[in-house]
């Protein structure tokens, strides 16, 4: 396998099925090292047995990410592996809970947003201090700042999550207008009118 990616050590999570799983196997295939981190132990084993089967090289993780200490311990087996990680794609989400809001149990929603918007930072974070810990170059300080920052995109993957967050959230409420005046007998302007 030659790529840059040849010899590099990514972390992905929620790899052990769909987009999370196909990430994983396409870095695998480029040359990546992988941790791939699912709570679904058989399932990311599966996926690791895939990894292997394609040629590349994987260590299968199963952490609760949305408990960082968890996420702490699975990041430094997967460094004790493999070394620092360079690469992390956050897949971990869940779609639940679903239901009418007045239905929708707190402590589960609590749950998903650990899962689906904390864990997010907290992963970022780990992998950061610890690479940074590992080498210095893999960090900088930013202007004005007392603390080093990992060299990542995660200002750029925060503002993309904010961006992507807004517009669901903006649409969610504007298919319910529509619904709601089709359903009251209210005048409905045509759909892109709707604001």
């Amino acid at each position: 396998m030659t790529s840059s990616l040849a010899g590099r050590t990514a972390l992905v999570t929620g790899a052990a099925r769909g987009i999370g799983r196909g990430i994983a196997l396409g870095l695998a295939q480029s040359g990546a090292r992988v941790g791939l981190l699912a709570r679904t132990g058989h399932e990311i084993d599966d996926a690791r047995a895939e990894v292997h089967d394609a040629g590349g090289t994987a260590v299968a993780l199963s952490p609760d990410v949305s408990d960082p200490e968890q996420t702490r311990m699975a990041v430094e087996q997967l460094v004790d592996e493999f070394g620092h990680v360079e690469l992390l794609v956050n897949n971990a989400a869940v779609v639940w809970p679903l239901g009418p809001t007045q239905d929708v149990d707190p402590a589960a929603l609590a749950a998903a947003i650990a899962i689906n918007v904390t864990s997010l930072r907290s992963t970022t974070a780990i992998a950061a201090r610890i690479a940074c810990a590992a080498d210095s170059r893999a960090c900088w300080h930013g202007k004005g700042s007392r603390s080093p920052m990992w060299r990542s995109s995660w200002g750029t993957a925060f503002r993309r999550a904010r961006a992507i967050t807004w517009a669901s959230s903006r649409a969610t409420t504007l298919t319910r207008a529509y619904q709601l005046r089709r359903r009251s007998g209210a005048p409905v302007p045509p759909w892109g009118q709707i604001d």
